[in-house]
């Protein structure tokens, strides 16, 4: 697309600027239209475009409220205006408070009449460049939020994990009467070596588990066995882990729990602990032995809670 377009009626030669275009080979563009014609915007609507010069006559206020109405859309398009006649400070003012960028005077000066086009060009790109910058940043800087955001939540639950950590073990090492073989944990997994790992070491410390390998075995298990805490696999075979949560939390028929899920996914984490979802608490499976230990203390200061 060309930077300038020349609009005006038909046989309009404007002041012989056209020429002056076409001698220095500047590409442009021509539209036998006025800018106050109510087909001009749509005329221009898909086009990239720096400057529009057009002609004003003496008095032309319509031509003016035109341009003011075209920079709503279009903030970065400059208009030159070829005149004949000097025009009366006022109405120059009120021309350039509208946000026009200069006007030629006839006789054309060929020389000024180009330096100023070139540089209404100029500004515009500049301008258009500034916006773009200026959105992108805007998109980086918005990104940066949500990471400081989610940063900000992780360190709260760090807190909060590290807390519940330190009295559970005081907990554990002051409160004679606590019995693991009371507190009931029910695993619900598809994958037989988690359910027994976590059976093994749960069952080591004394707790008294079960597992089962879908939600729709826990169902009827969690009503008969009563489990104190469930640790659920988000993604299971038939209803998830998020979806076993919603069917048992607060219902009738069902005991007061605390629902533990577990994925390999950290980016689902939010989505796992917003408020619909009915789980108490999220844990990230460890991806080796080492970690393993960490786990099994943020599952059991399930028994906190209850």
């Amino acid at each position: 697309m060309v930077d300038i377009i020349l609009a005006g009626e038909g046989g309009e030669k404007f002041g012989g600027f056209e020429a002056i275009l076409a001698e220095v080979g500047e590409a442009f563009d021509r539209l036998d239209v006025e800018i106050t014609d109510p087909g001009f915007q749509e005329m221009i609507s898909a086009r990239i475009c720096g400057v529009i010069v057009t002609r004003f006559n003496e008095g032309d206020l319509a031509s003016i409220k035109a341009m003011q109405t075209i920079r709503l859309k279009k903030p970065f398009l400059k208009f030159i205006f070829i005149t004949d006649k000097e025009l009366h400070p006022a109405i120059l003012t009120l021309m350039f408070n509208e946000g026009a960028y200069g006007t030629i005077m006839e006789p054309l000066s060929k020389e000024s009449s180009l330096q100023l086009v070139r540089h209404a060009i100029k500004r515009s790109k500049w301008e258009t460049d500034e916006a773009t910058r200026n959105r992108d940043l805007l998109v980086l800087n918005e990104s940066l939020i949500k990471k400081v955001e989610k940063l900000e939540r992780d360190a709260g639950r760090f807190r909060d994990i590290i807390d519940k950590m330190e009295k559970f073990v005081y907990f554990l090492l002051t409160d004679k009467g606590f019995k693991p073989k009371q507190v009931k944990i029910l695993f619900v997994s598809d994958s037989s070596y988690q359910r027994n790992l976590f059976e093994e070491l749960f069952g080591k410390i004394g707790f008294n588990v079960r597992g089962v390998i879908s939600a729709e075995s826990a169902l009827p298990e969690i009503k008969s066995f009563e489990p104190d805490i469930v640790v659920s696999d988000l993604e299971l075979t038939g209803m998830s882990g998020v979806e076993m949560a919603r069917e048992v939390k607060g219902k009738k028929g069902y005991p007061r729990l605390h629902f533990v899920i577990l994925t390999a996914n950290e980016d689902k984490m939010d989505y796992i602990l917003s408020p619909d979802t009915m789980v108490d608490d999220c844990v990230i499976k460890p991806g080796d032995n080492e970690n393993v230990q960490g786990v099994v203390a943020k599952i059991a200061m399930g028994t906190l809670s209850l």
